[in-house]
């Protein structure tokens, strides 16, 4: 299997980087799979290829990796490919004179290196740049279980924007949401008793959405719907099919959901959720690394490992807010993107 322009595949990690520097070009690192070949089929052939990737911001980018990271490579050429600044450790003494304060920072890492810890300890530092007057600096993560995975969110990233429009552009689910009157065109509301799987499974996996948000309850690696769940299993681990990781739900070893009554058979599966962003508005959807159950389970890993080139997902436990997801729908209605001024949705 080979991927299609604009995309290129590079067994060579050196033969990678050589090519994540150059914006003309949107590499993936190791062998073209079924994953590369998606990508190249969501792109729009009618869009201009010389120079896929989107200029830098107009504000500094300042390109993190943890100390002594396996991803330390790729990090460093993605912040020369988009004209910024890298570094290792916390944003608060990297320096970028004359670069008009800092808009972007990014923390690139693999999954096993990092933690909630030392990610807050980032969003802490970044929101000192701001108090500090040095842009309207905001803390993205590109997070993989290996290189080549990590390669693949970025390559998503890269060319998110020569993508073929989705089939429609927004949805929430909302189970507790009650019933919805919100304005916001492009919007479809599935709240209540609504929110079960032979209702929302045909959306989610059927077809493509510019955002999906969900307002649920949750834990880690799924969230709650009315009858079943959204569930973060990234390989094929139903009970006796596979050898189970340390950490592994209880679905590992007894085909089971958490949910009473609900058969690992019958969830809707994270990484089949077809869309482009994804907001997940429910306690713990988005910790990294040392949780509560093995990164082959966490929801932080597992929309990524789909269509999604970005997913949204919360640290800490909460009552989810449907008003989070209509500001986030809003905003995608109005042009903004993730990661950047606007021009997506």
């Amino acid at each position: 299997m080979t991927a299609g322009p604009p995309f290129s595949a590079h067994p060579d990690l050196a033969s990678y980087l050589d090519a994540l520097r150059d914006r003309a070009r949107i590499p993936v690192y190791g062998a073209a799979d079924d994953r590369t070949a998606a990508l190249t089929e969501l792109t729009d052939p009618a869009r201009p290829s010389d120079d896929p990737a989107p200029p830098g911001p107009a504000g500094g980018v300042l390109v993190l990796a943890p100390p002594g990271s396996a991803a330390a490579p790729v990090a460093a050429a993605l912040a020369e490919r988009v004209g910024g600044t890298f570094t290792t450790g916390a944003p608060g003494g990297a320096a970028t004179p004359g670069r008009g304060g800092v808009d972007h920072v990014v923390l690139v890492a693999l999954a096993a290196e990092l933690s909630l810890g030392p990610v807050l300890d980032i969003l802490d530092a970044t929101a000192e740049l701001r108090r500090a007057g040095r842009g309207e600096a905001a803390l993205g993560v590109v997070l993989g279980r290996d290189l080549g995975e990590l390669s693949r969110l970025i390559a998503k990233g890269l060319g998110s924007g020569l993508r073929t429009p989705p089939d429609h552009p927004q949805l929430c689910v909302a189970p507790w949401g009650g019933r919805q009157r919100d304005d916001t065109p492009g919007v479809h509301w599935v709240t209540g008793a609504d929110a079960r799987a032979d209702v929302v499974a045909p959306l989610l996996t059927g077809r493509r959405h510019g955002l999906v948000s969900f307002a649920v309850a949750g834990r880690e690696h799924g969230l709650v719907l009315s009858d079943t769940v959204v569930c973060g299993a990234v390989g094929d681990r139903t009970a006796g099919r596979a050898p189970a990781p340390a950490g592994a739900p209880s679905c590992a070893f007894t085909g089971q959901c958490f949910r009473p009554g609900v058969d690992a058979a019958g969830v809707v599966l994270a990484r089949e959720v077809r869309a482009d962003v994804v907001l997940a508005n429910s306690c713990m959807s988005w910790r990294p690394g040392h949780g509560l159950v093995a990164a082959d389970y966490q929801l932080t890993n597992a929309f990524a490992h789909g269509t999604a080139a970005a997913f949204i997902g919360a640290v800490h436990r909460m009552v989810p807010d449907v008003g989070l997801n209509r500001l986030a729908h809003r905003a995608a209605a109005a042009g903004a993107d993730v990661g950047g001024g606007g021009g997506g949705g």
